[in-house]
């Protein structure tokens, strides 16, 4: 007889109406989220402390009792921030101003017939590997093929898996 309330009482309860919309599916209702943030909405305070702690030992015959000496030495209390700081906000003027110098003066090169020089890092990364693999294989010559056909190799893979395959697809691209 209980099973059978329990039973009845179990599909009363599945058949209600849902509270909210019913028409909502269950996909947008997992992909949907609260936004996260990096601040703390009510403030608090973050503290530095350091200390040993030892345990003084006890001639009692119970395992679980026990009781510990601490010595703390605390620093500073900050308080947490509860506005969010973006640090693009404080340095964005001086990013665009020299951006738009930089233009500039690339622009008034070119057009006094100067040629428009091409960016050199990566330049700076092959020699850099191609000094590394010449002495790892004991023969600064061999730098530059082992580099070139290292090119090569990864040219013909198509699917990198893990970060440092990508990582180094990017760089012998």
């Amino acid at each position: 007889m209980k099973w059978t309330t329990g039973l009845l009482l179990a599909v009363a309860m599945l058949s209600l109406p849902s509270r909210g919309d019913s028409s909502r599916n269950l996909t947008e209702f997992m992909g949907h989220r609260q936004k996260r943030w990096l601040i703390y909405q009510n403030s608090g305070s973050l503290k530095f402390s350091i200390g040993p702690s030892m345990p003084i030992p006890l001639g009692d015959k119970v395992t679980f009792r026990s009781c510990v000496l601490s010595y703390t030495l605390q620093g500073g209390s900050y308080s947490l921030p509860t506005s969010p700081i973006w640090p693009w906000d404080k340095w964005e003027g001086t990013f665009a101003r020299s951006l738009m110098q930089m233009r500039r003066n690339i622009e008034r090169h070119v057009a006094n017939g100067g040629v428009r020089y091409a960016d050199d890092a990566r330049l700076l990364v092959y020699t850099a590997l191609e000094e590394y693999m010449g002495r790892r294989n004991n023969d600064r010559s061999m730098g530059r093929q082992c580099l070139l056909r290292s090119i090569c190799e990864n040219a013909q893979i198509h699917h990198h898996i893990g970060v440092f395959s990508e990582i180094m697809d990017i760089v012998l691209r």
